[in-house]
């Protein structure tokens, strides 16, 4: 019984140590990719600045141009937003704020990218 109790102790010894040095390295790896997401949320943002002059097509009306550019906006605030949260390791706002980028983005596609 007592080297049944032994290897177990063992076993929990080298699982704690594991779990040190998993932690660590999870720890270093989150925060690379935090900075990854926090990066990439910079492009976005950037990009979207740039969305307002691309051209649409002649008819929309001016209803349709200002939609327009409040999804551009809105998509630069949600991705300095997400930017933000990351850099600053609010991990429990990404979601919330991946799923308003993706909603914007849907939304404008669907309104006035061009069906091939």
């Amino acid at each position: 019984m007592t080297d049944a109790l032994n290897v177990q102790m063992a076993r929990l010894n080298a699982l704690s140590f594991e779990l040190h040095q998993t932690q660590t390295e999870l720890d270093q790896e989150r925060q690379r990719r935090r900075n990854e997401i926090a990066s990439a949320a910079a492009s976005l943002r950037k990009a979207a600045s740039t969305i307002s002059a691309y051209p649409l097509p002649s008819q929309l009306g001016e209803e349709d141009l200002g939609l327009f550019s409040t999804l551009a906006t809105a998509l630069q605030s949600h991705a300095s937003a997400l930017e933000q949260s990351a850099l600053s390791g609010q991990l429990e706002a990404l979601e919330e704020q991946m799923l308003q980028i993706h909603t914007t983005c849907n939304t404008c596609h669907s309104i006035y990218r061009p069906r091939k």
